[in-house]
């Protein structure tokens, strides 16, 4: 694998590991609401700031459920283009031994679908983290410049890379051509 593709996993990686984190404690915070207070205060005390207003504002929203709907469909729709590759299917651009131009599957639908699904994924993403109702929305909140830019960062970040992979559309499409 060369260096930037190695270095790109990595990026991906560390992005879902802020991902899942994010996820772990708004479900941390929800769930805590349903334990005993000798449980829940010392959780409070770690995953919301002093500053917010009530963590039982972390809820379900219709923009939250909107971004996990995204999420997970564009998730779904990534994984079907890389089945439906097969053999085929490569992180890099390359023409393998006896390779066809696949027209099943989310091909046949949609010219790129794992890129559509990226740029949906980001989306999706940016929509579950800074919704109302969302962990960080409502337990860091948004009154320090370290929070503000740490969220304009994770949300530029998340929607540059997908729009990073769609720039390769046009070179794949003259990879196939040719």
């Amino acid at each position: 694998m060369r260096p930037v593709m190695k270095a790109t996993c990595k990026l991906l990686g560390i992005r879902q590991a802020i991902y899942y984190t994010g996820a772990l404690c708004e479900t941390a915070v929800i769930v805590s609401r349903y334990l005993p207070a000798h449980i829940r205060e010392p959780i409070e005390r770690l995953l919301v700031s002093s500053s917010a207003p009530d963590p039982a504002r972390v809820r379900i929203t219709p923009l939250w459920l909107t971004g996990c709907l995204l999420t997970g469909g564009a998730g779904c729709l990534r994984l079907w283009a890389f089945r439906t590759l097969g053999r085929l299917f490569t992180f890099e651009m390359s023409i393998k031994k006896d390779h066809v131009l696949v027209t099943s599957g989310p091909y046949a639908i949609v010219r790129h679908p794992a890129y559509t699904s990226a740029v949906l994924l980001g989306v999706g993403v940016v929509t579950t983290s800074f919704a109302l109702g969302n962990w960080y929305a409502e337990c860091i909140g948004w009154d320090s410049i370290a929070s503000r830019a740490f969220a304009a960062l994770w949300a530029t970040w998340s929607l540059l890379v997908p729009m990073l992979l769609v720039t390769r559309v046009n070179k794949e499409d003259e990879v196939m051509k040719a």
